[in-house]
């Protein structure tokens, strides 16, 4: 995270212990995604959904470059890309107001003809 928010102690350690356990779990999720990512980059396997998709990005994400969220963006037709500067890898902790005001203005969108 860029600028992480406070979490207690007691928070911290149950995050830890339930990643801990899901720990076999992580490893076979990335497992199957590194196998995959020679063969069929993300781009790919998502082009031409046609899927109302929001897509939202830090700009200070140290993981993946925000440069990937436009490739992601043009490659899913019906996609809308909200890129957030000074934000980092998690958005939805980082800045909740926002991101939650921004889903319920996407989801609302998708209710109306």
């Amino acid at each position: 995270m860029s600028a992480p928010p406070y979490f207690p102690d007691a928070v911290k350690y149950a995050i830890g212990t339930r990643g801990a356990a899901d720990y076999e779990l992580h490893s076979r999720i990335f497992y199957d995604l590194n196998a995959e990512w020679p063969v069929a980059p993300l781009e790919r396997i998502v082009s031409g959904l046609s899927v109302p998709t929001r897509i939202v990005w830090g700009e200070r994400d140290r993981l993946l470059p925000v440069a990937d969220a436009d490739v992601l963006h043009a490659a899913l037709r019906e996609s809308s890309l909200l890129r957030l500067p000074g934000i980092g890898r998690v958005p939805q902790l980082e800045a909740p107001e926002l991101v939650a005001t921004d889903y319920l203005a996407f989801v609302a969108a998708l209710d109306t003809p």
